[in-house]
């Protein structure tokens, strides 16, 4: 869970990676609590069109992608 995210429970992240290493989507969800009772939160960022832009793999993203497949 991150630092930042005070009591947050349940975090999940999930990238979508074309095959040159372009983050396509990113969901993100956690229970938050909120006056008592605790409220799911959904975020998802679609990324589409980045304009003339070369993209490089990060060093651990083979060990990723092979671990995930």
């Amino acid at each position: 869970t991150p630092e930042r995210l005070d009591g947050v429970s349940n975090y999940s992240a999930v990238a979508a990676v074309d095959s040159e290493g372009f983050v396509r989507s990113l969901n993100v969800s956690y229970d938050q609590p909120d006056d008592g009772a605790t409220r799911r939160v959904n975020l998802v960022f679609e990324y589409s069109d980045v304009g003339d832009v070369t993209v490089t793999p990060p060093p651990w993203y083979p060990t990723a992608r092979n671990a995930t497949d």
